[in-house]
């Protein structure tokens, strides 16, 4: 998915060009979510973990998050 959001794009078409700006600005952003919301688990102590329960831990880190927007439109 990353690389049809980061391809190329062949052609001067500005709407298309627009949008491919607004999503990698988007994935930018919600990655940088990501990595704040994972610092938080590991300061707070909650490190998930794979073997036990992990994803559980993890998810219910991330319940609370709102997205004023979706992901992709």
């Amino acid at each position: 998915m990353s690389k049809a959001i980061y391809g190329q794009i062949s052609g001067s078409e500005a709407l298309l060009l627009s949008e491919v700006t607004r999503l990698r600005r988007r994935v930018r952003d919600l990655e940088d979510q990501v990595a704040a919301y994972e610092a938080d688990v590991i300061i707070l102590g909650q490190r998930p973990s794979l073997v036990s329960g992990g994803r559980v831990a993890l998810d219910e880190a991330l319940r609370g998050l709102g997205e004023s927007e979706p992901a992709l439109l």
